[in-house]
């Protein structure tokens, strides 16, 4: 813009001397006019104080207080001549005069003039006061003015206080001074002083860049010149170096640089001659790899592929992916990794989105990003080809840069359809066969006749089930049913039937309850009860050659053994709530029982039991009663035409007023005696238990001992027991249950 670094340099120096003069020679121009405002203000308040002093005071506050009266009063005529008088001793250009406030006018900041040098009448105004005068009026001070412009010049003005002779302040004298004459002449020397500065700052600038440009302007200049050189091409140009300082330090530097960039080029340029033929066997060598790569793709059993962020595939993959998703290999490369390897899939929504967005997101970011978000990619999945339903297995791989940033994903993909099939055939013969270890081990370990027994009446039980169903639909027969069967399958230990036979009592005892129940899904349930026990029958009979009748097994069935079956269940369940078996007494006098009527009396005798010791034992001590031993007796007896079993324990025993309070919630009609009372708890879903056990609770023990009894022509009653506890009795006539004669037995397998 100014040509030359040395113009540069004399101009910036010109300037910088210019503004330090002119800045000297402003504070010298102030500090003149500040005298001159103090010489001519002194000089303008002494001419007051003198004005002042002339100035009868008390003729002064006269006057002031007849201003507007009507004609003039002989004082102000003396006073003008006074202050005539000074205006001409002090050879005044303008009037003295003399002022006070008016005061007629309440908290008026106005001023009226009294008197003045001037011949011509006064002129009576008003104007506004300033601060000064303020000052004069109420504080009785002399002063003078700042220089102060107008139409006429420069101006000061001074004014003293006019006192009564009480020293009160009866107004103000005020005389102005021009000094337009003296700002004149400090405004002149000013702009003389400015006009020189100028001159020594061009001058001193000249002779200041002259010394500058040989010891920096040279040097700059040789290294432009030699840097245009090298730009041009000759790189052995160098600088041009004299002297020690910064700026001879700087062209070494750019030598040893110019240097350094020489033997640089001709490396490079040795370099480059070799390097077309580096390029063209690197670029061979990148054609077979590519090639190698290529062959295994074509021929590899899975499917390989690679995409990045905008998760399209690249153009290079397997032609297993091909092959696998019946496609031309050409409509591959461009489409979503995601909805090409997932058609059909068994992943949710959410998941399938979840999966586009962790891709995503995981690449041109740090591998750490992929440590924490591949989790949430699937590994494993259904899909649907066609009609053909695949499992495929899906390996996603980071491929990271040196910079550990992951640049693009590949996903190994492998076929486990068949692998899946042979899996889940493998599982489910292992689990037959499972099984039927576990029920060949549950059936060895019981008595086959008891076992036989048990399965031919199951048997009975869902076929009665079954007509039930499909005639009257009674819940009440139908739970007793199944929980009868669910109750024999716990006795030999059947875990899987009394699972099954538990699902199906499940929907009668929700029909107990009057909720709603389908049918269909009952039904169900009882086909597969009924297919379970085939299971275990086909087990028994084909597998372990039970066959034949299983009734004929029971020649030598005793009330006894009956009793003894329970002996295990009874035990468990006893020392599982904390308590002991004492003993269980069994008195049979009943030398043959009827075939036909074991499995029924085994059932009465098993309900009987558990009831015994649930209600008299544990439920007692659940409660906080201090329960340890018990103690149970059996016994079947013959009394006149009559087989008398009873079931005896010395528990709890009843709780009557429960027991009223039970029925009367159910509706029920009974006897209020203790026998009416006690016959409640025959009633189908009624139960004195708080909760349900797996062996009690439900209210259908009891129920189902009173229907069996019946379905062997018996009856059942509750009474107490002496000294305590209960007492659970059932009747059958001789001819419908044994031949008799008298067989004592007395079990202890527990005694402790």
């Amino acid at each position: 813009m100014f040509g030359s670094l040395k113009t540069k340099l004399m101009l910036l120096v010109s300037a910088l001397l210019f503004l330090a003069i002119c800045v000297v020679g402003a504070f010298i121009y102030f500090d003149n006019l500040k005298r001159i405002e103090t010489s001519l203000g002194e000089r303008a308040v002494g001419i007051a104080r003198t004005a002042a002093t002339a100035i009868n005071g008390d003729d002064h506050h006269a006057i002031s207080m007849n201003i507007g009266g009507a004609g003039e009063m002989a004082e102000l005529e003396t006073m003008r001549k006074k202050l005539r008088e000074i205006k001409a001793t002090n050879n005044l250009q303008t009037d003295v005069y003399t002022y006070v406030k008016a005061w007629w006018v309440e908290n008026s900041t106005d001023i009226v003039f009294v008197a003045s040098s001037n011949t011509n009448p006064f002129e009576i105004k008003g104007q506004k006061m300033e601060a000064y005068m303020n000052k004069a009026l109420t504080e009785s001070q002399s002063g003078f003015t700042a220089i102060f412009t107008t139409i006429n010049g420069e101006w000061i003005t001074g004014y003293a206080p006019i006192k009564t002779k009480d020293g009160e302040v009866s107004g103000v004298v005020e005389v102005a001074l021009e000094t337009s004459r003296e700002v004149a002449a400090a405004k002149k020397a000013f702009f003389v002083s400015v006009a020189i500065a100028a001159g020594i700052a061009l001058l001193t600038g000249t002779i200041l860049t002259f010394f500058v440009s040989v010891g920096i302007a040279r040097p700059i200049v040789s290294l432009t010149d030699t840097t245009k050189s090298m730009a041009d091409g000759n790189l052995k140009a160098r600088a041009t170096v004299n002297g020690r300082d910064e700026v001879a330090k700087l062209g070494n530097y750019f030598n040893n640089m110019a240097e350094n960039l020489e033997r640089s080029y001709k490396e490079l340029e040795n370099y480059s001659k070799n390097l077309e033929k580096m390029v063209e066997e690197r670029t061979a060598e990148v054609v077979a790899g590519k090639k190698k790569i290529q062959k295994i793709l074509n021929h590899i059993e899975q499917g390989i592929l690679t995409f990045d962020q905008s998760l399209t595939i690249d153009t290079e993959f397997s032609a297993f992916l091909a092959r696998f998703y019946g496609v031309e290999p050409n409509a591959i490369a461009g489409k979503n990794v995601v909805d090409f390897i997932l058609p059909g899939t068994s992943l949710s929504a959410d998941e399938l989105n979840q999966a586009n967005e962790t891709l995503k997101s995981v690449v041109g970011e740090n591998s750490i990003a992929w440590d924490f978000n591949s989790e949430h990619l699937p590994s494993e999945a259904a899909i649907l080809i066609g009609n053909q339903r695949k499992i495929i297995a899906l390996e996603w791989t980071p491929m990271v840069n040196d910079q550990d940033t992951t640049e693009r994903l590949m996903l190994a993909m492998r076929d486990l359809t068949t692998q899946r099939e042979l899996e889940a055939k493998m599982a489910a013969q292992k689990a037959a066969n499972e099984k039927l270890m576990t029920m060949i081990s549950e059936i060895v370990a019981q008595k086959r006749s008891s076992i036989g027994k048990y399965l031919d009446d199951a048997k009975s039980r869902v076929t009665a089930v079954e007509s039930e169903l499909a005639g009257s639909y009674n819940a009440a027969t139908m739970f007793r049913e199944l929980h009868t069967i669910k109750g024999g399958a716990r006795l030999i230990k059947a875990k899987s039937l009394m699972n099954v036979a538990h699902l199906a009592e499940e929907p009668c005892q929700d029909l107990l309850k009057g909720e709603n129940v389908n049918k269909n899904e009952f039904t169900a349930s009882i086909v597969d009860l009924k297919r379970e026990l085939d299971e275990y029958r086909h087990v028994f009979h084909n597998v372990l050659g039970g066959g034949g009748d299983s009734a004929a097994a029971s020649d030598n069935e005793s009330l006894t053994s009956m009793v003894g079956a329970q002996v295990a269940t009874l035990k468990k369940a006893i020392e599982h709530n904390g308590c002991f078996f004492s003993s269980i007494k069994c008195h049979d006098g009943v030398t043959s029982w009827k075939k036909d009527v074991v499995a029924d009396l085994g059932n009465i005798i098993m309900h009987g039991l558990n009831n015994s010791v649930d209600h008299g034992y544990l439920r007692p001590k659940s409660r906080g009663k201090p329960v340890t031993a018990v103690d149970l007796e059996v016994e079947a007896r013959l009394e006149g035409d009559q087989v008398t079993v009873e079931i005896r324990d010395l528990g709890d025993g009843f709780n009557l007023e429960k027991i009223k309070d039970l029925a009367k919630q159910k509706g029920l009609t009974f006897t209020d005696n203790e026998n009416g009372i006690l016959d409640v708890l025959f009633a189908d879903g009624l139960s004195t238990a708080e909760s349900v056990s797996e062996s009690s609770g439900r209210g259908v023990g009891l129920a189902a001992v009173k229907a069996m009894a019946a379905k062997l022509g018996g009856t059942v009653k509750l009474r107490r027991n002496q000294p305590r506890g209960a007492t659970l009795q059932l009747s059958f006539p001789v001819g419908m249950v044994a031949e008799t004669t008298t067989r004592d037995a007395t079990l202890r397998p527990l005694a402790s």
